[in-house]
């Protein structure tokens, strides 16, 4: 797959260093095959139950998950967020934005991010300590951002920089640092953003990164508190964005994959599309290790479906391409063009 392969290449690019995902030593990935979406080694990554198929989500009587579903392990320390507001724009408008004392106000998200931090690339540690200490507006609770937060900066209709720059002025095309993990290896693997291009992938804590501090409204409800299921249609409660269950277990190009959720129709419902990225991040469960790492409870995965899902959101940063995530990869982010067979999850 010509296009998923040429982000190793981007990805150093971008960051301006050989530690990014220990990319140096990082095979490339391999064609899509029969048995499922390719691992970086070139083998089909293990499907949930290991033969291809996921059990039906229980729902109770009225279509709403059933608290008799099991739980994922929670003794397992991964830092957890999912979004808690509607999700901006792919292009935030200075509008939705208030600057104030240093400070930029998301009047969409409510959380108040740092305006101007320095240039000074950190280590993880670092960066995560300097959040907590800093004194800005009159407010000591900073911290560092989750991943779906510092996502909802990026402003994927620009490049170097992707983001609103009449708000964010001065802001570096470069790899800003999360405090979610990555939770294959929580402990060492962070979750980062690109302010060059839009994508997210992790690196490891002792690479150096920006840091943009945050501070605002607690962590969103956690699956499957979030989701209601009815009809073959999974209702997300904060995003308000309602999900295909069951996606057709097949691969599509992208026109392909248009013309499918054009013409779905669920519960009663029409209006499917394929999503953009920021909605289809929103699906990416942090705490999962086994691709594919969005709430199996929740969200089939019929066999023949694969794990790299098409987004519509185009790469401003390498037309014509357009973003895809890829959730046996842990939810990072690639870009593809029109001809890759890929799978698609509908939205409305």
């Amino acid at each position: 797959m010509r296009s998923l392969r040429a982000v190793a290449f981007t990805l150093v690019a971008l960051a301006g260093c050989r530690g990014v995902l220990g990319i140096e030593d990082r095979p490339e990935l391999q064609p899509v095959t029969e048995g499922g979406t390719p691992s970086l080694d070139g083998a089909p990554l293990p499907r949930p139950d290991g033969n291809g198929s996921d059990a039906p989500a229980d729902t109770g009587s009225d279509g709403a998950v059933s608290d008799a579903l099991p739980d994922v392990d929670t003794d397992r320390e991964v830092d957890l967020a999912w979004p808690a507001w509607p999700l901006p724009a792919l292009s935030p408008p200075t509008a939705s934005y208030s600057v104030t004392q240093g400070t930029v106000i998301d009047m969409v998200t409510g959380l108040q991010w740092e305006g101007a931090p320095p240039a000074t690339p950190l280590v993880w540690e670092d960066a995560f300590n300097r959040c907590e200490t800093l004194l800005l507006a009159g407010a000591s609770d900073w911290r560092m951002p989750y991943r779906s937060e510092l996502a909802s900066l990026v402003d994927y209709t620009r490049h170097d920089p992707a983001i609103n720059p009449v708000v964010f002025p001065g802001t570096l095309s470069t790899w800003t640092w999360s405090q979610s993990s990555w939770a294959a290896n929580p402990d060492t693997q962070k979750w980062m953003v690109s302010f060059g291009n839009g994508q997210a992938v992790w690196d490891g804590i002792h690479v150096e990164h920006a840091v943009r501090c945050v501070r605002g409204p607690s962590q969103a409800a956690k699956p499957p508190a979030r989701y209601a299921v009815r009809g073959g249609e999974v209702t997300d409660k904060e995003t308000h964005l309602v999900w295909e269950a069951t996606p057709v277990g097949q691969r599509y190009s992208r026109i392909d994959a248009l013309t499918y959720c054009q013409g779905l129709k669920l519960n009663g419902h029409t209006g499917f599309r394929v999503p953009n990225v920021r909605e289809l991040m929103s699906l990416i469960d942090e705490r999962e290790v086994q691709g594919p790492v969005w709430d199996k409870r929740v969200f089939d995965f019929p066999a023949g479906m694969g794990m790299i899902l098409w987004s519509t959101t185009a790469q401003t940063a390498a037309p014509p391409k357009v973003f895809v995530i890829h959730f046996g990869f842990n939810g990072s982010t690639y870009d593809a063009v029109d001809a890759d067979m890929l799978s698609v999850r509908c939205v409305r």
